[in-house]
C-alpha cells in the first residue's frame, strides 16, 4: 500500500483531526468487533453492498447510540464509526452505520442529537448509495461547510475488503489526493466501481468524501455535507 498517500493508521496530515484509537484512552476504547459478512450473494452486475464491518466506536458512542436506538424504539442499526461531531446547543454525533432494516442492509449516516440533560434523538439518518449521494454531498467546498463540526477517527478502516483496498490504492497512486478510508459501501462487477467513505482535505479544510473508483482511477469524489442531514433546529 503507498503509505504516503493511502493512510490507515495515522492521520496526521490532517490539521487538527482528533483521533479515538484505542490508544487514546478509557473513553475512546476501539471495540473493533468482527460482525458476520450480510452481503447478499446476488448476480455479478449490480450495485452490491459490502456488509462485512468491524466496529471502531468506542465505548460512550455506542452506549449513546443504543440509547437513543431503545428510546426512539428503532432496530436494526449497527454503527461503526464516528464520522464527527458537533457542540450546538447540545451536541450533534454522526455516525455511519449499517441499516439492516431491509435485506441486503445498507449503509447511512446517522445524526444523534444529545441535549444539555442528556436526552437523544435521531434527528435524521442519510442512506449512502449511488442513487442518493447528490442530496447529501457537494463538489466544491462551501465557506460553511465545516459548520463546527470536529472530524473524528479510529485511525484504521472499519470496512475495507482486500480487492476494495487494492483498488483505492492504486487510484489513490494516480491522483493528488491523500486518503484515509474509512469503509468501501459496495461495488459493481458489472461497471468495475466501487464506493468509498474516506477521510482526507480540501481548501485546507477537514473533509468526508465519497469516492468513486472504476478501472483503479478515481472517477468522482463528493465532500458529504453533514449540515444537509441535520434537521435545521439543530444547526448553528
Amino acid at each position: 500500500m503507498n503509505t504516503k498517500k493511502l493512510l490507515c493508521g495515522s492521520l496526521s496530515f490532517l490539521m487538527s483531526l482528533t483521533l479515538t484509537a484505542c490508544s487514546s484512552g478509557k473513553a475512546e476504547t476501539e471495540e473493533n468487533t468482527e460482525t458476520e459478512d450480510k452481503t447478499e450473494e446476488t448476480a455479478e452486475e449490480g450495485w452490491k453492498v459490502n456488509g462485512s464491518y468491524s466496529q471502531l466506536i468506542s465505548g460512550d458512542d455506542r452506549d449513546l447510540f443504543d440509547q437513543t436506538l431503545a428510546s426512539d424504539n428503532m432496530k436494526d442499526h449497527d454503527p461503526v464509526a464516528v464520522l464527527a461531531d458537533q457542540v450546538v446547543s447540545g451536541t450533534n454525533v454522526a455516525y455511519l452505520a449499517f441499516n439492516t432494516e431491509k435485506a441486503p442492509g445498507y449503509w447511512e449516516v446517522a445524526v444523534i442529537y444529545k441535549d444539555a440533560e442528556g436526552k437523544s434523538q435521531f434527528t435524521n439518518t442519510a442512506e449512502l448509495n449511488p442513487d442518493s449521494l447528490e442530496f447529501y454531498t457537494v463538489t466544491e467546498t462551501p465557506a460553511d461547510l465545516l459548520g463546527g463540526w470536529n472530524y473524528r477517527s479510529s485511525g484504521k478502516p472499519g470496512a475495507l475488503s482486500e480487492d476494495g483496498e487494492a483498488a483505492l490504492s492504486a487510484a489513490v497512486e494516480k491522483s493528488d489526493l491523500t486518503l484515509m478510508p474509512v469503509a468501501l459501501l459496495g461495488s459493481d462487477a458489472g461497471t468495475g466501481e466501487y464506493l468509498f467513505v474516506c477521510y482526507g482535505t480540501k481548501d485546507d479544510k477537514n473533509v468526508v468524501y465519497i469516492v468513486t473508483v472504476k478501472n483503479e482511477e478515481i472517477t468522482d469524489t463528493r465532500i458529504l455535507d453533514l449540515g444537509k442531514i441535520v434537521q435545521p433546529e439543530n444547526k448553528e
